[in-house]
């Protein structure tokens, strides 16, 4: 009983995970209509779980009703990839202008067909695995 939990169960998981890295990409670009222009005004310096260091850029951008300050999801590890008044093209959620993307980043769609593979091939390798054993 507990092989079969982690022979499919393990890799369920992970093939779900990347449907929903997935969804929740398209959900977001599909909210996400109105745009404006953004500029970086502080870069935000965080360690990761290795203790490197990471750097993410802060927007400011004016919805036409409010002006919003918001640390960006993604982060480098190059401290000069983004400086201070750069400014670039921001999409938002007109009901909740406070989600954004900026537009040329990643959505999260490479990452949620990667985790959808290798789920594909744990699924693959533990199967085969089990009927060799």
């Amino acid at each position: 009983m507990k092989e079969i939990l982690v022979m499919y169960g393990v890799p369920s998981l992970v093939i779900l995970f990347g449907v929903f890295n997935i969804f929740g990409a398209i959900k977001k670009k599909q909210r996400c209509t109105a745009r404006t222009v953004g500029t970086i005004v502080e870069i935000k310096e965080d360690r990761d779980s290795d203790s490197k260091t990471e750097y993410s850029p802060v927007y400011q951008y004016n919805t036409g009703t409010q002006m919003i300050r918001k640390k960006a999801n993604f982060s480098t590890s190059s401290k000069r990839k983004y400086k201070l008044g750069d400014t670039t093209e921001i999409f938002y959620d007109p009901k909740k202008p406070e989600l954004f993307y900026v537009k040329g980043q990643q959505m999260g769609y490479a990452a949620g067909i990667f985790l959808i593979i290798m789920g594909g091939v744990l699924m693959f390798i533990f199967v085969n695995y089990a009927t060799f054993k």
